[in-house]
């Protein structure tokens, strides 16, 4: 039995280019919407093994709102 069918069953698939879409291992295709959700998930995808602060995030995404705008957002 090959490794890669047990490595699998917990696999997320990302894909960024063209219409975004996150498949969880159970194959479910989430089609994601939003140009700062897409942002998001991009840069989380693309910066992985890091610990991301909720304030890096927000002025990532929105450094030039006020920070209640921002943690409002960032929470939705």
């Amino acid at each position: 039995m090959p490794n890669s069918t047990v490595q699998d069953s917990f696999t997320w698939k990302i894909r960024l280019l063209g219409q975004v879409e996150v498949e969880a291992p159970s194959g479910v295709v989430l089609k994601i919407s939003g140009k700062k959700t897409c942002e998001l998930i991009a840069y989380l995808a693309l910066n992985p093994d890091r610990t991301h602060t909720r304030d890096r995030l927000m002025d990532l995404l929105w450094g030039d709102s006020d920070i209640s705008h921002a943690r409002t957002r960032l929470r939705q």
